[in-house]
């Protein structure tokens, strides 16, 4: 696997799949999967985490009504969670949600002057976003916060498209999902790196 292989970020709607394909990759190229929204959570919800009270509201209160945490906390996260893992090969998911956020990401060490590879899920129709994003917990599926979510991320989707490929050292690869299965993404992702496994199930 190539030195720009071994760095991975996933990026696609809410509720498209980026954590279990981050997952899967993690698996099958034997590296280390960082679970952003994981952390958010587990940081969130721990004391002697790193995270003050009020940034532990901060991110409650953004979950429950939908909407994006802030930048700095969620770069903040980031930048501890590549710090703690003491490794130079990862998948991400769940990160940069926003352009600001990929800016910031430029200055990171282990990721802005890095060769890093871009996986971004395409061909999402709002049929399918809806039924995405109806797996989530029942009590917060409301139409509102689905409008919320998908508004979010239409915004800010083709601004980070736009940064990423405008940087030297990083590369996107799109992943046409529709409503192919989990297996047949992974072998598409797969493919788009140019890592020759083929998978059946992992």
């Amino acid at each position: 696997m190539s030195e720009a292989h071994s760095r991975i970020i996933v990026l696609g709607p809410p509720n498209s799949g980026k954590g279990e394909l981050a997952r899967r990759l993690s698996k099958v190229l034997g590296i280390e999967h960082l679970f952003i929204a994981k952390e958010l959570l587990s940081r969130a919800s721990s004391d002697g985490n790193g995270m003050t009270k009020y940034m532990s509201g901060v991110v409650n209160a953004a979950i429950s009504d939908g909407v994006l945490v802030t930048d700095d906390i969620v770069v903040d996260v980031i930048n501890n969670t590549l710090v703690e893992s003491r490794s130079e090969s990862w998948v991400l998911s769940g990160a940069p949600g926003t352009l600001h956020q990929a800016e910031i990401f430029e200055s990171l060490p282990k990721i802005g002057q890095r060769q890093v590879i871009f996986l971004i899920l395409q061909n999402f129709d709002d049929n399918l976003m809806w039924q995405l994003f109806q797996r989530q917990d029942k009590k917060r599926n409301t139409l509102e916060i689905f409008h919320r979510q998908r508004m979010c991320y239409l915004k800010n989707s083709k601004r980070i498209e736009r940064f990423v490929q405008a940087h030297r050292s990083w590369r996107i690869r799109y992943l046409n999902v529709g409503e192919m299965s989990g297996d047949d993404l992974l072998n598409q992702a797969l493919k788009a790196l140019d890592v020759q496994i083929p998978i059946s199930t992992v």
